[in-house]
């Protein structure tokens, strides 16, 4: 990669770290400044907030980093990488079931209870869940388990890139008509009170994050996806990697 290049690379990947952290924290920062931030069993409304809190870091942030990460590291061996996304990925789905237990403890233990799995945001949520669950698990046995067949790593890799970019999107999509829900109990949310115009800048900060996000996963300059290393970008690093699958 040419020496300007590489500097424009490293300030896209600082620049995506900033954007998703200011998304993550101005979150945060709406759920304890304008929803009485965060309780547990006894405050049911209160113990929903965690549900937006940890979906934004898990499927949002933490994702969007396990999926980039490739392209972010890629003077580390395919096997650290291969661990780092795991473990990146496996945060996600602790922070994924933690979400799901607060929003379904927010809606039973409430008088009277509200129901589940209705409205839109409830059903691409499902879909984003059941597209990375399905992901990570295939893809456990695909690209650790030793006795899976090379062919099929090979084979099955523009799939995986796909379909993990798939579920970032639905996730966000989600996420967009959370906070869009949300928006609509703002009081006079058409005068643009305080309130309003933090979650209009969360949701377009998700939009940027989400473009730049599959930006740095496509962008073929500044990769060497095309020729399977997944962006490792030396040819010794390549034949070395040959023998560790």
């Amino acid at each position: 990669m040419a020496e300007p290049q590489k500097y424009l690379w490293k300030a896209l990947l600082w620049g995506t770290q900033a954007v998703g952290l200011l998304t993550v924290l101005l979150t945060i920062a709406w759920v304890f400044i304008f929803k009485g931030g965060v309780g547990w069993r006894s405050e049911p409304k209160l113990e929903f907030n965690w549900h937006t809190i940890s979906f934004t870091v898990g499927m949002f942030y933490l994702y969007a980093n396990g999926i980039i990460v490739y392209k972010a590291f890629p003077h580390l061996s395919k096997r650290n990488l291969k661990w780092i996304h795991t473990g990146i990925t496996g945060a996600v789905i602790l922070c994924m079931f933690f979400g799901m237990l607060t929003i379904l403890d927010s809606h039973n233990f409430r008088t009277p209870k509200k129901d589940n799995w209705y409205s839109l945001h409830d059903w691409t949520g499902i879909m984003a869940m059941g597209v990375f669950c399905f992901q990570w698990v295939f893809s456990v046995y695909v690209y650790l388990y030793p006795a899976s067949p090379s062919t099929l790593r090979m084979s099955y890799k523009p799939l995986h890139i796909f379909l993990g970019c798939a579920a970032f999107l639905c996730a966000v999509a989600t996420s967009l008509t959370g906070f869009f829900g949300k928006q609509k109990k703002v009081p006079n949310f058409t005068k643009m009170p305080p309130e309003g115009l933090l979650l209009n800048i969360i949701t377009v900060l998700h939009v940027v994050f989400a473009g730049l996000v599959v930006y740095i996963i496509y962008d073929g300059n500044t990769s060497q996806m095309s020729s399977g290393n997944y962006g490792n970008a030396s040819t010794a690093s390549m034949s070395s990697k040959k023998s560790e699958e």
